[in-house]
């Protein structure tokens, strides 16, 4: 545990929306060097995009994953009445001005939400596995976040449009 210390000081601190030094792999591979094998399995076990409960979840990914199950019930429920005309009444932690925009939009403030969450979980945590797996979650976001690259998007939209003669 000790050598957490010493590979915590040395990341770079993240901040939304900026780029970071760090890739996941990257990461993974870094914490390698430093974790015990049991912590390694936790991190590579670390998805975004899962909610689903494990067992084996520990106490910060069993928290991210009921906070991401909550809120993507609120998204569909939003949905399922928005298209059924009705009215919805936001309760968790989306409200109205989340859903504006267009998709990208939409999306940026769905990881905003996610981000802030993150750092409520990584509170008053400085060394243990609980900042590392917090850090992991930002990562991940980051790199979701590097993907909406407009220059990166064109190149790729035109390259999938290309007709071939």
């Amino acid at each position: 545990m000790a050598q957490y210390y010493y590979f915590a000081a040395q990341l770079p601190l993240l901040r939304f929306g900026e780029r970071s030094f760090f890739s996941c792999d990257s990461f993974r591979e870094e914490a390698k060097k430093w974790f015990c094998p049991k912590d390694v399995t936790i991190l590579e076990g670390i998805d975004l995009d899962s909610f689903s409960l494990q067992v084996q979840d520990p106490p910060p990914v069993a928290q991210y994953k009921r906070f991401e199950s909550s809120l993507r019930r609120e998204i569909a429920q939003y949905r399922r009445d928005r298209k059924d005309q009705g009215e919805y009444k936001f309760s968790g932690d989306l409200s109205g001005q989340v859903l504006e925009g267009n998709p990208l939009e939409k999306e940026k403030k769905l990881l905003r939400i996610r981000w802030d969450f993150i750092d409520e979980i990584a509170q008053g945590h400085y060394f243990d596995l609980a900042f590392f797996i917090s850090y992991f979650l930002k990562l991940n976001i980051l790199e979701r976040l590097e993907v909406f690259n407009k220059e990166h998007g064109k190149e790729k939209f035109t390259q999938i449009c290309e007709v071939t003669l």
